[in-house]
């Protein structure tokens, strides 16, 4: 009996498999990540220049032929910088703030529109564009929060995410990066850039 149902689980499970790579097929993936995000284009004044966050959400993937599939989804994403300031830096009120951390945290709703190439098998090379709407800005020195008055991040960014992924079955590894394209504000050159581990499993629909 034991031998029965397990024969049954494995013949379910490549079915399941088979029918995510069908012409045609439809799938739901649930997805986390670890981010690693900093500002291109930073002056050489900051040190320690990277953000660790996470990152969460769904995509939904339609496969058009054997080896190409599109996909979108929705993300919300930790993303800004952690730095320490290694030259003089004077702010407008006179004090020196040489040697002190500094923290921007940006959190944003990611929406990847992804091109998937299959090359090998589960193995897939990603590209596309991905518009971002900031939901929250944060900024301290030290331990202090700090609140810029004319210095505010846009409230929307775009990027374009290159990506390589293997799903194993359902579960699906990925490797991303999403450099930006439009400066955070209109006083500085800064521009987003975040690396990405993600993890996600997929649910058929079709």
């Amino acid at each position: 009996m034991k031998k029965l149902v397990l024969a049954i689980l494995m013949m379910a499970s490549a079915t399941v498999s088979f029918a995510q790579h069908e012409v045609g097929s439809i799938n739901i993936q649930p997805k986390v990540s670890f981010n690693v995000s900093s500002f291109d284009k930073l002056e050489n004044r900051f040190d320690n220049k990277y953000k660790s966050g996470f990152a969460a959400g769904v995509e939904c993937e339609y496969r058009m032929t054997k080896t190409f599939a599109l996909s979108v989804g929705a993300f919300y994403s930790q993303k800004g910088l952690d730095a320490k300031v290694k030259e003089d830096m004077i702010l407008s009120n006179g004090t020196n703030i040489k040697g002190s951390k500094v923290s921007c945290s940006l959190d944003y709703i990611d929406v990847p529109i992804l091109a998937n190439f299959y090359v090998w098998k589960g193995l897939a090379l990603k590209v596309g564009v991905q518009p971002a709407f900031k939901v929250r800005e944060k900024y301290e020195m030290g331990s202090n929060e700090v609140k810029p008055k004319d210095d505010k991040v846009k409230a929307f960014d775009i990027c374009v995410p290159l990506g390589i992924s293997y799903d194993f079955g359902r579960l699906s590894v990925e490797l991303r990066s999403s450099p930006g394209f439009i400066k955070l504000n209109s006083n500085k050159d800064y521009t987003n850039v975040c690396g990405q581990l993600m993890v996600g499993y997929k649910f058929s629909l079709k």
